[in-house]
């Protein structure tokens, strides 16, 4: 089975998919930038398997518990495909991946410095 293909967005690189793993950073081998696929993407394919499980569920006829029962089983293999199909016919966004300890910006964020003889523990104890 063909895997889909990815290009770095910035440096349009394709990026090799077999190195690809789940909540770690996917590399470019050219521009060594850091990307994960966007949440936003993740979050629309599974609400979009979630609709056709429950719609496969009610075409054959499931109604109430049974509806629902079904519709969780038919989940994960329905998401899984849905996954597969549309990555191969749509390139999944990528997004940069984030950095621990950065702020919104993907950048560390300095703290600042606290006055060792400052016994309020940095609080602003002012009325």
């Amino acid at each position: 089975m063909r895997r889909p293909t990815v290009k770095c967005p910035a440096c349009g690189t394709l990026l090799p998919n077999n190195e690809y793993r789940a909540g770690e950073p996917w590399i470019c081998p050219s521009c060594s930038r850091q990307y994960r696929f966007a949440q936003r993407y993740d979050l629309l394919l599974w609400i979009i398997a979630l609709v056709l499980s429950f719609a496969i569920c009610f075409l054959f006829g499931l109604r109430g518990w049974k509806l629902a029962g079904g519709a969780l089983v038919l989940l994960a293999p329905v998401d899984l495909t849905c996954i597969y199909l549309i990555g191969v016919l749509i390139q999944p966004p990528l997004e940069p991946f984030p950095v621990e300890g950065a702020g919104a910006s993907g950048t560390r964020e300095k703290k600042p410095k606290s006055d060792p003889k400052d016994r309020t523990g940095g609080l602003d104890l002012r009325l």
